[in-house]
Formats: C-alpha cells, structure tokens, sequence
C-alpha cells in the first residue's frame, strides 16, 4: 500500500511520517468576493521510494461588474492521485462570487463566495463552504454593493444598505511549523482569506484575498495562498479580481529526506542582477514564476519571487548582486529544527 493516512506506528521499516498542509485555489470575484480554498492539514505516512504527484489548484477566475453569472471556482489541489491504491489527498478550491442575480447563481465550494448586489431591493444568499465557511449574504441592497467571500477561518461579512460593502472571511495560520507560505499579518502567516465585496473599499480576509474594488480595478488575491478575489463594482471595470492559487507544503524529518528524498517542479535559468528587492531578468530558459526559490552566486539563501511579470521581478530578501547565472525552482526547499520543509508552488513530485 503506497499511500498512508494518519499512519499509526510511525517509523516503521519502509516508511515515515511526515505533516502536510495542502491548499486548494482561491475563487475569483464578480460583485461578490470570492472565497477562499479548502485548507486540509494532516499527518501521512510516506512509504520509502514511492513517488507522489503534486497538483497546485489554479485561482479561479474574476468577471466583471453587473455580469449575471458567478466567477469561477478555484481548482482542486491534489497530493497522491485520487485512484491510487489508499487514495490520494485532495483539498477543493474555493467558490466564485456571485454577480447581479446574487443568489440565483451562486456556487458551492471549499469556501463560500459572496453575494453579489441584486440591485433589486431583495436579499442575496452567499454561497456555501463545502468544507469550510460560508461567503457573506447581501443585505437588500439596492445598489450592487458585494459581500464578502468566506476564509478557511471565518466567514465572509454580508454587506448592508446601499454602501457597505461586506470583508472577506478571515483565512487560517499555517499549520505547518517554520513554514513561510502565506500572508504575513502581525508574525503569523495565513492561508486562504476570502475576498472582500465590490463596492467600498472592502477588505480581503488575512490570507491573502483579494481586496474589493471601488473604481476601475478589483484587487487580486495573492499567489500561492488559496485567498479568494475581491469584488467590483463599476461597469467599465478593467481588471477583475482573480482568486490567488493554492499551495502544497510538506514537512518530513531531514534525515529521511537526506536518505531517500527528492522533490521536482519547474525550473527556469536566467542572467539576474538584484538590486535591494528588485530583480531583473534577462537570457531566460523556461518561465519564471512567482513562489519560485532563486540561488546564484551571492543571492541569500531562501529568497522567492513574491510579485512581477516579463523582465521586472520583486523578491523576499533586500540585497545588491550583480549580474550572475540565477536558477528558479518552483519547489522551495527549507530547514526548520530537524525536519525539511518543501513548499510545491506548482505542480510538482515527491519520492520519499
């Protein structure tokens, strides 16, 4: 049997414990803010050579304002394959908002998305969290102000009259012990926030949703943290709020790791000079990524890609490098105590 849930007699020949968190995509925002992924965190059994495939769930779509169908789900992350002997891992991603028709076209998902204004006078439903909270309801708004989409720790808050629009839902700490993935807020780092509604300046939910858009622009939710995307609100909208994708962190003992352990992901190579935070590119081979783990000659240790696009890049760690040879790997590689801490930012595989 290649694959163990909650293992008891951990340490057993042939396989070892280990604790994985898996995160499914953030759903996008329409009016309403998208919710955030399902956050599954467990301990597994591992079994010695067996190769695991790792599924990074996509953030899910945003529309834009007025429009009568809700925003997409977020993608399904996976850990293992589902049809593999002892099953894989699957954690859901997240529901899209909802737009003018508010309740009539709501989606479920790992967290519910909020509901869209109606601009009818009546009450919207938010969406329903299959394995974590519901996205906020609207409160008979006649103005198309959104609600906010649910996080893995809270639900997303409804919003009331014709200018409050609702936050999104709180998300989740990351569970996994010396792990930085997800928003950093006040020392702790979070997963999955749900999106705030369209309307007036709401709020993402800690967990990186996406914040709701008041003007032209809805905000976003952050990569590889399963938050979900803010809402809009005005209908010459120019950039939607697309849900942020999910994550895979796993935490196995070093000494395993070092014995028998491989993790693969993509790569890109390229010619990079860092200034401060700044990172630009050049002769690349590949795609770079954001949540990719830069090395270099003189690049410090455990510095990600956090933001960018093209040939202009913002990374983790402030330094000065000249131009060298930088590689890009999807997969970051960690040390806390006396474990190895692997975050899968795409897809990716695990050989224990």
């Amino acid at each position: 049997m290649p694959f163990f849930n909650n293992p008891s007699g951990g340490g057993a020949s042939g396989y070892y414990t280990a604790k994985l968190c898996l995160v499914g995509g953030g759903g996008g925002g329409s009016i309403g803010g998208g919710g955030g992924g399902q956050v599954l965190s467990q301990t597994i059994g591992l079994v010695t050579g067996t190769t695991y495939n790792i599924v990074i769930g996509a953030g899910g779509s945003g529309v834009g304002y007025n429009n009568t169908t809700s925003s997409a789900n977020g993608g399904t992350s996976y850990f293992g394959s589902p049809t593999t002997l002892g099953g894989g891992i699957t954690a859901i991603g997240g529901g899209g908002g909802c737009g003018a028709t508010g309740w009539a076209n709501r989606v479920v998902g790992g967290n519910g998305g909020g509901a869209g204004g109606t601009g009818a006078g009546t009450t919207a439903v938010g969406g329903v969290g299959l394995a974590g909270y519901a996205g906020g309801s609207n409160g008979a708004s006649t103005n198309y102000i959104g609600s906010g989409g649910g996080g893995a720790g809270g639900a997303g808050v409804g919003s009331s009259g014709t200018t409050t629009s609702g936050n999104g839902g709180v998300g989740i700490a990351n569970p996994i012990t010396g792990s930085t993935a997800g928003q950093l807020v006040s020392g702790t780092y979070y997963l999955a926030g749900g999106g705030g509604g369209g309307g007036a300046s709401s709020t993402g939910g800690n967990g990186g949703g996406g914040t709701g858009g008041t003007g032209t622009s809805a905000g976003a939710a952050t990569a590889n943290t399963g938050g979900g995307g803010g809402g809009c609100f005005t209908s010459n909208t120019t950039t939607t709020g697309n849900g942020g994708s999910g994550v895979c962190i796993l935490s196995v003992p070093t000494a395993n790791y070092t014995a028998t352990g491989s993790a693969t992901g993509s790569t890109a190579t390229f010619t990079g000079v860092i200034a401060l935070t700044a990172l630009t590119t050049s002769a690349v081979t590949g795609t770079i990524a954001i949540g990719m783990q830069v090395t270099g000659t003189g690049v410090s240790a455990n510095t990600i890609i956090v933001s960018g696009s093209g040939s202009s890049w913002v990374v983790s760690q402030s330094q000065t490098v000249v131009s060298t040879s930088m590689t890009g790997k999807s997969t970051q590689v960690s040390t806390s105590g006396s474990n190895t801490i692997l975050t899968f930012t795409q897809n990716g595989s695990y050989t224990a």
